[in-house]
C-alpha cells in the first residue's frame, strides 16, 4: 500500500516548524533530568538579540510585541520563571499558557505563533529619560524543538476488529510537549496529532482511525512518530480477522540472575478474560495486563484532534485492545534455568514464550587461606555477576570469623597452639574457601615425625623448615646441568639426583640428602629465592640454583659467579 504523510490542513504553517532542517539540532536535553534554571548553558545557535519598544511596531518575527502594559502579546506564551539565560529555556511547558504574559527581566518564556515555537529571554527593561519603562531588550531563538527525548506511549500494539474498525487516542507519557511528525504506512490506518491540554496546539497525543476491511487474515500497519531531533517511536496497529488468535511480540526472553521483570506486548482479538496464561515452572510469576480501561480513559481525555475540538464526540474506545504479558522471577543463586509461558484461548493456536534466567556465578579470589599460629586476618575479593548480596558463613565461628564490605571479604582467626581447619561457605552457592591455621609461626622450633628445624618461612601454602648444615662444595665438576630454578629447590634437587654418581659429584646436595632417613624424604637444598625468603642473605652459603658451568648463586649475589668448587655453608629445607 502507498505510504502517506499526515498533513494538517487546520494549520498549514505548523509544518513549517516540523519540516525544519535537522542540521539545526539543539544540544541534547534529557527530559528526565531535573531542570536547572541556574546552570551555565550557552546561547543556542541562531540566537537573535532584539530591542523592543512598547506598541511602536517593533515586533519579534512580525507577530510578537510588547503592549502598553508591559506584556508580551500577539501569540500564546508560557513562562519558565527566572533562568540564567536563553539556553536554560529547555522545554515546552504543558500548562501555564496565556495570550498575554508580563515581561520580566531575567525570566525565560516559550511562545507559540503561526505553527512555530519560540524561546525568549528578557535581558532587561528599556527606560525613558524619566525612568519610565518603554520596552525591553530580549534574546530569542526559533524554531524551538523543546526537549530531546523519545515519545513514550502506553502501548506499542493496538488491535481493532476487522469487521468494525474504530478509533482510539493514545496519550504520551512524556511530561513536556515534544513537537513531532507522524506517519502511517497503510491507507486504512489514519493518524492525527491530538491533545488533552488546554491549548489546541499543544499536541501530546495521537488519534488513530481504522477503516474496517473485513479481510480473512490479519493486516498490520506501522505508525511512526518522529521528534524533530530524529527520535522514533513505533506503534503497530493490527486489524484482525474473525478467527481467534494470540500472538506474542517475542518468542523468547532472557532474564538476569537477580530478581527481574519483563513485559512484552500481546496481540489478540480475544477478550483478556478468555485468555489463559500458565507456566511450567514455579520460579516464574506471569500475568496478562489488559490496557482496555486505560485506553478508554485516554480516549476520553482528548480535547483536540488536529486542532479541532472533539469534546462533544463519543469517548468509546471502539473495541481497541492492548495486552501486555508480564513476567517476574526471584534471584537465581544456581545454574541457568529455563521455563515456558503458554497463552491459550478457545479456537486460537497457543502462543509460547521461552524464558531463560541466568544463574549467579561466584568469583572467589582465593580458594584456600593460610595463617600461622598468631591471631590475624586476610582480606580477599569475592564477587558475582550480579548485584546479589553475598553472605559468608564460617564452619567454626569460635576461632574463624568472616565479615564483608561490598566485594571485600575479611577472614579473621584467633591464636592457636594446634593445627586446625575451617570452611567459609556461601549460602545458595557451591563455592567454598578452606581456612588452614598452623600451630607454628616463623622463628618457632619445629619437631614433627622425625623432622626437626626452625620455621623460617610461612605464606599461603608454602611453609619451610630449615637447618644449617656443614660446609661442602656445590660440585666437583664444571658442567651446566640445568639446576636453574630460582623458586623451588626441589626441582633443582631432582635434576641433580638424575645424574649418575651424583652424591660424589655434588657434595652439597649429598649433605642435605643425609637428612632423608627413617622414612623422611622431603629434605632438599633451597633455591635462590627460597634462601632469601627464609632470611639467609649471605654470600657464604650455597643455593641450589646454578649460574653457569662453573658457578652457582649465593643468596645475596644474583650476578656473581661463585665457583662451584668452593666450600660454603649448606642449608637444607623441608616443606610442611
Amino acid at each position: 500500500m502507498n505510504r502517506f504523510f499526515l498533513y494538517i490542513l487546520v494549520s498549514c504553517t505548523l509544518y513549517v516548524l516540523w519540516a525544519c532542517d535537522k542540521s539545526d539540532k539543539e544540544p541534547y536535553y534529557n527530559e528526565e533530568e531535573q531542570f536547572d534554571p541556574n546552570a551555565e548553558v550557552p546561547d543556542p545557535e541562531g540566537t537573535v538579540i532584539l530591542s523592543m519598544r512598547n506598541n511602536d511596531g517593533t515586533r519579534l518575527d512580525g507577530s510578537i510585541y510588547i503592549d502598553e502594559g508591559d506584556n508580551f502579546s500577539g501569540a500564546a506564551f508560557a513562562s519558565l520563571g527566572a533562568v540564567n539565560g536563553l539556553g536554560n529555556v529547555s522545554y515546552i511547558p504543558a500548562t501555564g499558557w496565556a495570550s498575554k504574559m508580563a515581561v520580566m527581566p531575567g525570566n525565560g518564556y516559550v511562545a507559540y505563533s503561526g505553527g512555530v515555537y519560540y524561546r525568549i529571554y528578557v535581558l532587561g527593561y528599556t527606560l525613558s529619560g524619566s525612568d519610565a519603562i518603554i520596552g525591553a531588550d530580549v534574546k530569542y531563538q526559533k524554531p524551538f524543538w523543546g526537549t530531546d527525548a523519545k515519545i513514550k506511549l502506553t502501548t506499542d500494539l493496538l488491535t481493532f476488529s476487522g469487521e468494525s474498525g474504530g478509533e482510539q487516542s493514545l496519550v504520551f507519557e512524556n511530561t513536556t510537549v515534544i513537537p513531532f511528525t507522524v506517519e502511517s504506512d497503510a491507507e486504512w490506518c489514519r493518524v492525527l496529532p491530538a491533545s488533552t491540554l488546554d491549548e489546541s496546539f499543544l499536541y501530546n497525543a495521537i488519534n488513530i482511525s481504522v477503516e474496517p476491511l473485513n479481510l480473512s487474515e490479519n493486516v498490520t500497519a506501522t505508525v511512526t512518530l518522529t521528534t524533530l531531533y530524529g527520535e522514533e517511536t513505533v506503534l503497530t496497529v493490527t486489524q484482525t480477522a474473525a478467527k481467534p488468535f494470540i500472538d506474542c511480540s517475542v518468542s523468547s526472553v532472557s532474564l538476569e540472575a537477580g530478581a527481574d521483570t519483563r513485559a512484552m506486548s500481546v496481540l489478540s482479538n480475544v477478550p483478556s478474560d478468555d485468555i489463559s496464561v500458565k507456566t511450567d515452572v514455579d520460579w516464574l510469576k506471569v500475568s496478562l495486563v489488559d490496557y482496555s480501561q486505560e485506553l478508554i480513559r485516554q480516549q476520553a481525555a482528548v480535547k483536540y484532534v488536529a486542532g479541532v475540538d472533539v469534546t462533544s464526540k463519543s469517548t468509546d474506545a471502539s473495541g481497541a485492545k492492548s495486552y501486555s504479558l508480564e513476567i517476574a522471577c526471584e534471584e537465581n543463586r544456581g545454574v541457568e534455568r529455563k521455563g515456558t509461558v503458554t497463552l491459550t484461548a478457545k479456537g486460537a493456536e497457543a502462543a509460547t514464550v521461552d524464558v531463560t534466567q541466568e544463574g549467579y556465578v561466584l568469583s572467589v579470589q582465593k580458594e584456600e587461606l593460610y595463617f600461622d599460629r598468631n591471631a590475624g586476618n586476610q582480606t580477599i575479593n569475592v564477587s558475582s555477576n550480579g548485584s546479589v548480596d553475598i553472605e559468608a558463613v564460617s564452619s567454626d565461628p569460635d576461632w574463624c570469623t568472616v565479615s564483608s564490605n561490598g566485594k571485600a571479604l575479611t577472614v579473621r582467626v584467633t591464636a592457636t597452639d594446634a593445627d586446625r581447619e575451617a570452611v567459609i561457605s556461601f549460602p545458595g552457592f557451591d563455592d567454598e574457601i578452606k581456612v588452614v591455621q598452623s600451630k607454628y609461626a616463623v622463628g618457632d622450633e619445629y619437631s614433627e615425625d622425625c623432622v626437626t628445624g626452625t620455621v623460617s618461612y610461612m605464606t599461603d601454602s608454602v611453609r619451610i623448615v630449615t637447618r644449617e648444615l656443614g660446609e661442602a662444595q656445590w660440585s666437583v665438576e664444571n658442567v651446566l646441568v640445568g639446576a636453574s630454578d630460582r623458586d623451588d629447590g626441589r626441582k633443582n634437587s631432582e635434576v641433580i639426583k638424575a645424574i649418575p654418581n651424583w652424591k660424589e659429584l655434588y657434595p652439597a646436595f649429598a649433605l642435605v640428602d643425609e637428612l632423608n632417613v627413617n622414612g623422611v624424604t622431603g629434605w632438599y637444598m633451597l633455591a635462590l629465592n627460597e634462601m632469601r625468603n627464609c632470611g639467609f642473605n649471605t654470600n657464604t652459603a650455597w643455593t641450589s640454583t646454578e649460574n653457569s658451568e662453573s658457578g652457582a648463586y649465593t643468596p645475596n649475589n644474583y650476578n656473581t659467579n661463585d665457583p662451584k668448587s668452593e666450600s660454603k655453608t649448606v642449608v637444607a629445607g623441608y616443606r610442611f
